[in-house]
């Protein structure tokens, strides 16, 4: 096996909450298999295990899953991987995976990567329709380069690919002329950072959160009702759900937000408030900008979540 493989606690946590919530969602009470969208898929254990989760646990879902990912070793890996699940897991009710090569950067080659394929016999094109999905899961690279420099152990550097934490410093803006630009939609970062009072290096944060705004429009175009991206610390957490705010307020009627500890799970749960956060540790400092957003499970930050206001109450 290689690093590529790995799979940490903390995701697989907020993974198994999120098919928790998937479960006594709406999605359950359709007949019609559920798809999601895996970007910067990796290896695809996230979508592997929501497979899992999902088919084995009543109401008992079929699961459409794409994952893309910009490394063919990556995907290389994620189909070897859902072949040998396969073997485990039956299909359910026409439940199936694919993975692609696909560079989230790439408005047109990502358009011919959501396009059913038709020519490989466990692909059902009729049921993966181009650019129509229900959830949207992303562990992107969000490591920025100062941090991957000065905080990350030697391990990490020596056996995690770079490519895989870090986002690439120079890439396309994630929008086209006949899209929606998620960056038109809210606030520049400049404002972001000065709405939080952020005390981070703002160059530095833009590259750290580089896909987040290409991953928006991602949802937006697939029309997405439920999203889940894991992010690095509070801070980001903080920039994210205002960039997921500002995106989303226009296609969703209501917007439900949550912010997750590495367990989710675990019941300790509150609102965002001046009284709630005037007390937390200087690194979660940037939560103090958000207002009426859920804080949720024990442990570091680790993702935000999203959804559609019909799909799930906000007690969810």
């Amino acid at each position: 096996m290689t690093s590529l493989t790995l799979f940490r606690w903390e995701t697989a946590s907020t993974t198994e909450h999120l098919a928790n919530i998937i479960n006594r969602s709406t999605f359950a009470r359709e007949k019609s298999p559920l798809k999601i969208l895996d970007l910067c898929s990796g290896t695809g254990c996230i979508l592997l295990l929501l497979r899992h989760l999902l088919g084995t646990s009543p109401p008992g879902l079929a699961v459409q899953g794409l994952g893309i990912d910009v490394s063919d070793r990556a995907v290389s890996l994620a189909r070897r991987n859902a072949d040998s699940t396969s073997e485990l897991l039956a299909e359910r009710r026409g439940g199936v995976m694919d993975f692609r090569m696909g560079d989230i950067f790439d408005r047109r080659g990502m358009n011919e990567r959501l396009e059913p394929r038709t020519d490989q016999e466990h692909v059902d094109a009729k049921h993966m329709k181009r650019i129509h999905f229900d959830v949207l899961v992303s562990n992107p690279p969000y490591v920025s380069p100062k941090q991957y420099r000065c905080a990350t152990t030697r391990s990490v550097r020596l056996y995690e690919p770079e490519i895989a934490l870090v986002p690439p410093q120079l890439a396309l803006e994630p929008s086209r002329p006949d899209g929606p630009c998620v960056e038109q939609d809210v606030a520049s970062m400049d404002q972001l950072f000065a709405s939080m009072g952020a005390t981070v290096d703002a160059a530095d944060a833009k590259i750290a959160d580089r896909f987040y705004p290409a991953l928006l429009v991602m949802a937006v175009e697939t029309g997405v009702k439920m999203l889940l991206f894991e992010v690095g610390d509070a801070a980001q957490a903080a920039r994210v759900v205002k960039l997921v705010q500002g995106a989303m307020k226009g296609v969703w009627h209501d917007v439900g937000l949550e912010i997750w500890r590495d367990e989710p799970g675990v019941e300790q749960v509150y609102r965002v408030s001046r009284e709630t956060t005037c007390g937390v540790a200087e690194e979660e400092a940037g939560l103090r900008a958000l207002e009426n957003v859920l804080i949720r499970g024990r442990g570091n930050i680790r993702a935000v979540f999203a959804y559609a206001g019909r799909v799930l109450s906000p007690q969810g």
